[in-house]
């Protein structure tokens, strides 16, 4: 005698139209960076490969090490020690990295933190050249 398979209310989500359709087990969120400028003024935000300024996607890092690209894969700026977040004036061309789609907004605001001085050769980034 077969016995029908029933699954728990908790795992089920509602059905739409009677399709059963299973809730997978949330994943842990991703840890959230907040990218400093050297007056200790936040100016954006890291989650995982992506950067944020205000909650809209201005970059990511296409070769997981510090370099940051915008949106269009122009060099944005580098992810210092300590979360800071400095543009070298003499950077290295890598290639164009390619284009993503875009991304949701997201937004965090952080606290201010204390001022550093900047690295050598090394600014602030202004966030109006970003988007070109």
């Amino acid at each position: 005698m077969k016995t029908k398979k029933t699954v728990a209310p908790a795992v089920r989500a509602a059905s739409i139209k009677n399709a059963k359709r299973v809730v997978r087990p949330c994943r842990a969120a991703l840890p959230v960076q907040y990218l400093f400028d050297s007056s200790g003024a936040w100016v954006a935000f890291r989650i995982g490969k992506y950067v944020f300024k205000e909650g809209n996607w201005i970059g990511w890092l296409p070769w997981n090490d510090a370099e940051v690209v915008n949106v269009r894969g122009s060099y944005l700026g580098t992810i210092f020690p300590g979360n800071w977040f400095y543009r070298r004036f003499h950077q290295v061309h890598r290639g164009h990295p390619g284009y993503l789609k875009n991304l949701a907004r997201v937004l965090w605001i952080p606290r201010f933190r204390r001022y550093s001085p900047l690295p050598p050769v090394t600014e602030d980034i202004e966030f109006e050249d970003a988007e070109q």
